[in-house]
């Protein structure tokens, strides 16, 4: 053995394995202990036997120096091993480091090769050969004489079958194949390991790499079978979304066994060679990871679209679990980053139809997982609901009716499902009118209606809230004008969101405007007591423009009238002429005169009559009215025996109408009068 030491360049203490991500760098520790030989570190020679004893009480420091004057002074090659294996032991132990208290890498090895050169050469340890061959192998590997390292495992192999080394020499030897890039034979001693095993210390690790093995040879199926086997040694994994679940220490391998997996179904068809692997195991144990471990081994290598797919296929394979949503997320994200534009809005529709709340999957989670999706699905929402409402704005623009109207329907639904996903939203208002918006400017007006209705009256108040109840009223009243499909079903909306606006938004100046409309409409339907109600709030307003109050007025002063209530009517037209033009007067004050008159027609009291009459005279004495009044009041004096009064408004008849059609019979009763009163000259002229 001595012949190979010259060559060596490079000694570490540490012996790597030749396995891509099995077994993790070991010290290499002279350490052989027959009862439990676990791992080649835990391996002591027979001559050699490490108890963990309590320290003495000196600094580690201290004994560490003195291994080291043991370890450069002694001649037996049993004393220096032993030095050199305490070294590494209080150093691992204690995190010690310093150049003063370990032993060079390269004079470690030599002084461990030669001890085992004398040891092997000196035959005198030969019921502890399988131990030596071993150490020997491992250390030949180590400084890479593989071909060497493979004899020494096979002889072990071939002699010592019943060795508690022998899985962890089939093991080293299955390694040693796969360095020297041997597949096949590196394939069989994996598959040699699981079978004649007496234990599993090895099994996942063998099976990790025989699928590598597999791999390597293009056996595909095969090496995704022992992949997904390995990983059924992590029973965390089961069902899980994250690897992180393991032991800290377990993590590497199954990232590394995923890993495999990915490439071995990016080298055939995909997600399908996932779905078959998993039917193959007989179950789906770990659908999420092999998934989610495809998309990001894709994403690795730029294949930003071929990843979406994978997100998306799992979304629609695995629907009902909760992290679907994530996964589709995760299309979302590659497409973006791919700048597959038009593939990321697809996306974000396809997970807003999947995981919005009208899905079975929102129904199906609970109030936690809700709140973890929700936020994902407002932001989807108010971007799809954007991009529909400017690409029906555009469409528009370039008369593209059809368009424009499928983009419009789509801007509502996602206005409107925003608003419900978001539920509480201070801006949910804002959302339901830019709905209604949509539907408006495409002349979907019974559409819009109720949602600029909704946004106005039923949403938090917002901004828009006014301008949305006054757009609800002027769609009333472009669909009436549109004489189209107009209803007293909706003529009975329309007034009833007229009066909710004015509830609502009685400060607001154009309530007053809304109000003078409908007394108008109320007045010319006969509806004499909704029009005087109406018309008076009106007048009440106090940011009324002067016409719209003038126009209330006359409606109420006219409402008034034709209710009979006549006193009411007089006050009314007084307070109209007050705010009429000059032009306007003249009808106004006839108006007043009739009020009066029909006061005096409606007393009980003759008296009391013939006085409202001559009032009316006084108040509107150029009225058509006058010779009426004064005819009725000098009839109800003489009626009353008042016979003064009545000589007195006789007289004025005659004298303001002397041509009238009454003149004769005013005659007659003046006559009468006059004799009654006891003037009986006055009678005679």
């Amino acid at each position: 053995m001595k012949h190979f030491i010259s060559s060596i360049a490079f000694l570490a203490l540490v012996f790597l394995s030749a396995s891509l991500a099995a077994v993790q760098p070991q010290p290499f520790m002279i350490e052989v202990n027959k009862n439990e030989p676990k791992t080649i570190g835990d391996i002591k020679p027979a001559f050699l036997v490490y108890r963990n004893e309590e320290l003495p009480k000196v600094s580690v420091q201290y004994v560490m120096k003195r291994y080291v004057k043991l370890f450069e002074n002694a001649e037996s090659p049993d004393v220096k091993v032993d030095a050199l294996n305490r070294i590494n032991n209080l150093s691992a132990k204690y995190g010690l480091g310093s150049k003063k208290l370990i032993i060079d890498e390269v004079q470690q090895s030599q002084a461990v090769l030669e001890s085992y050169d004398k040891i092997v050469d000196s035959g005198v340890f030969y019921q502890r050969m399988d131990e030596l061959l071993y150490q020997t192998a491992k250390a030949l590997l180590f400084t890479g004489q593989a071909e060497e390292s493979i004899k020494r495992l096979k002889l072990l192999i071939g002699l010592y079958p019943r060795s508690s080394l022998i899985d962890e020499a089939r093991f080293r030897l299955a390694e040693a194949y796969f360095d020297l890039g041997d597949f096949a034979l590196a394939g069989a001693e994996y598959k040699k390991l699981l079978a004649f095993s007496e234990s599993d210390t090895f099994h996942q690790k063998a099976k990790f790499k025989a699928g590598w093995s597999l791999f390597r040879q293009g056996q595909y199926d095969d090496a995704a079978k022992h992949a997904l086997e390995s990983l059924d040694y992590h029973s965390q994994l089961r069902g899980a979304n994250s690897i992180l679940v393991l032991p800290e220490a377990e993590q590497d391998l199954a990232e590394d066994t995923l890993r495999l997996l990915s490439i071995v179904f990016s080298k055939r068809d995909g997600v399908a060679d996932i779905e078959a692997i998993q039917n193959v195991a007989g179950h789906r144990d770990y659908a999420y990871l092999l998934y989610d471990s495809l998309f990001r081994f894709y994403l690795r290598q730029d294949r930003f679209e071929e990843g979406a797919k994978v997100a998306i296929s799992y979304g629609r394979e695995y629907g009902e679990d909760f992290y679907a949503h994530a996964m589709a997320l995760n299309a979302i994200k590659a497409y973006n980053k791919g700048n597959f534009d038009i593939h990321e809005w697809q996306a974000k529709e396809e997970y807003i139809e999947r995981f919005g709340i009208s899905s079975a999957y929102w129904q199906s989670l609970d109030t936690s997982q809700r709140e973890l999706v929700r936020p994902h699905l407002v932001t989807y929402l108010s971007e799809l609901s954007h991009l529909y409402y400017i690409r029906m704005q555009n469409a528009a623009k370039q008369q593209k009716l059809e368009e424009t109207e499928a983009f419009s329907a789509r801007a509502r639904d996602y206005y409107l499902a925003l608003a419900s996903t978001d539920e509480g939203a201070a801006n949910n208002g804002d959302r339901v009118f830019l709905a209604a918006e949509a539907r408006f400017s495409t002349g979907n007006l019974e559409d819009a209606i109720p949602l600029y209705e909704r946004s106005a009256y039923e949403e938090l108040p917002h901004l828009k809230s006014s301008t949305a109840g006054y757009a609800a009223i002027r769609a009333y009243d472009q669909l009436k004008g549109s004489g189209s499909g107009w209803t007293s079903q909706l003529a009975d909306a329309r007034v009833k969101s007229i009066e909710n606006y004015a509830v609502s938004f009685a400060d607001d100046p154009r309530t007053p405007d809304l109000l003078n409309i409908l007394a108008q409409e109320r007045f010319e339907k006969e509806q004499w007591l909704a029009a005087f109600d109406t018309s008076a709030r009106v007048v009440m307003h106090n940011k009324v423009k002067p016409a719209v109050k003038y126009a209330s007025a006359l409606i109420k002063a006219h409402s008034l009238f034709n209710m009979s209530r006549f006193a009411e009517a007089e006050l009314g037209y007084q307070e109209v002429l007050k705010l009429a033009k000059a032009g306007d007067k003249h009808a106004l004050r006839e108006r007043l005169a009739a009020s009066i008159y029909r006061q005096a027609e409606q007393s009980p009291d003759k008296s009391i009559a013939a006085q409202l009459f001559l009032r009316m005279v006084d108040t509107v004495p150029e009225s058509s009215f006058v010779s009426e009044a004064l005819y009725a009041a000098s009839t109800h004096f003489m009626n009353t025996a008042e016979w003064s009064r009545a000589i007195a408004t006789l007289n004025h008849f005659r004298e303001k109408f002397p041509r009238h059609e009454y003149t004769m019979d005013v005659d007659e009763k003046l006559v009468y009068a006059y004799e009654q009163n006891g003037e009986l000259i006055a009678a005679a002229d």
